[in-house]
């Protein structure tokens, strides 16, 4: 595979992880704050510490890394380039280059399924993880995907772009263990790769498949016909939580304080909602049927599968674009966005919701090949990478931006179809 040698010869490039010069002593320095982390964790570490198990004074560390910060984002980087590396040699062992794609995938999630600081944080910081895939994650995994692409020459539409969906389902896949094919195993990520994420990178037709959803149950799902929206104050009460959960978030705002923007009583708040995980069920639950009452008007108009992936995209990437509360909570409460992510909740009433939108529509002349459920996964998981990190080559700017994108690039993950420019 000559053609493949020297495609992840240069380091990825971050400007917020900064690069080392390499000396004794930083390296040691790092050793020690990687150890630091895996014990004690990220908040629970401590400067001094680091410093003496590096073996060196704290002016010493300091005259290295201005301060904690600086330091774990080192840390963090540089596990991010040694597991590129070690991708990068499983590729290698590829005897085919049309082989490499499909080798780079598997490897890439084998390497972040195994890796033990990565475990460490979703387990227990995973707000720094959210940090990573905005500050250099996403754009270092583009940059590997990108590089091995180059190597295959001229693909279906742009080399970034497609780099860049193939990034975001895989990091996404891997940080958020709930999807619907395991990635426990190497023969199923294996073909998961070859039946959709390899068709995404290069433009061509998906293979025929017999991946399928698991029989997992579904968390929980909004009722949404439960709600009375005959009662006044139970809106202004919700009304007044959308505001509060806008401005600071879901986790700093208190029952308190929505009570006085509802303008009603806190005993009133509480014979309505006897907490506030009861609230942001309810708060939840209207806005998911507020959307899907969206997406109901904007399919009107849409017969075949391919139509409604387009107006969804573009109802759906609005919403992640505009949607006051839900931008609220990725600025501030990355924590409960992850947790609700790896729970389920998120990405599963997404992907349910996608499926059933795209399954209505097909017919014997419009088929969906293989299982909606897959299809709408890897679309779901696409669209939340989005709120993680909405910079890059994509365009979802305005809605005329992703009608586009969606007719080149998702139209074709749901007929299985080459792309066509």
């Amino acid at each position: 595979m000559a053609e493949l040698d020297g495609a992840t010869s240069e380091p990825l490039v971050n400007t917020r992880f900064p690069r080392t010069n390499g000396d004794a002593t930083t390296e040691r320095i790092l050793a020690a704050a990687r150890s630091e982390i895996f014990e004690f964790g990220i908040r629970r570490m401590n400067v001094m510490d680091i410093a003496r198990r590096a073996g060196c004074g704290r002016r010493t560390l300091y005259t290295r890394f201005s301060d904690k910060d600086q330091l774990v984002s080192a840390v963090l980087w540089g596990e991010v380039q040694t597991a590129a590396n070690r991708i990068a040699a499983d590729v290698a062992r590829a005897d085919r280059s049309a082989d490499a794609i499909e080798e780079l995938l598997v490897a890439a999630i084998r390497t972040i399924r195994e890796h033990p600081l990565i475990d460490r944080l979703i387990a227990s910081e995973p707000e720094y993880l959210i940090d990573l895939a905005k500050s250099g994650g996403i754009e270092g995994a583009r940059q590997l995907v990108e590089a091995y692409l180059a190597s295959l020459g001229d693909i279906a539409g742009e080399r970034s772009v497609a780099a860049d969906m193939v990034a975001r389902v895989v990091l996404m896949s891997v940080l958020a263990r709930n999807g619907v094919v395991s990635i426990d195993d190497d023969e199923k990520v294996r073909d998961f790769a070859r039946g959709y994420l390899v068709p995404i990178a290069t433009g061509a037709p998906r293979p025929r498949t017999d991946i399928s959803a698991s029989s997992a149950a579904l968390p929980w799902l909004p009722s949404l016909g439960d709600q009375d929206t005959s009662d006044p104050v139970t809106q202004r009460i919700l009304d007044a939580a959308f505001d509060a959960f806008s401005e600071v978030g879901v986790r700093q705002a208190n029952m308190v304080d929505i009570a006085r923007r509802a303008s009603c009583p806190r005993t009133t708040l509480y014979r309505r909602f006897p907490d506030k995980d009861q609230l942001v069920q309810a708060f939840a639950q209207r806005e998911i049927a507020r959307i899907v009452q969206t997406i109901d008007h904007d399919l009107a108009t849409s017969h075949t599968p391919a139509d409604a992936m387009i107006a969804i995209a573009v109802t759906l990437y609005r919403l992640l674009r505009e949607h006051p509360a839900l931008r609220t909570l990725v600025a501030v409460d990355t924590e409960e966005l992850f947790a609700q992510m790896r729970e389920g909740n998120l990405l599963t009433l997404a992907r349910h919701f996608i499926a059933i939108y795209l399954s209505s529509l097909q017919t014997t002349a419009t088929p969906i090949p293989g299982d909606p459920q897959v299809v709408a996964d890897v679309i779901s998981r696409l669209m939340f990478s989005h709120l993680l990190d909405s910079s890059g080559p994509i365009p979802i700017g305005s809605d005329e931006e992703v009608r586009q994108f969606a007719e080149t690039y998702l139209v074709p993950i749901v007929t299985g179809q080459a792309r066509r420019l």
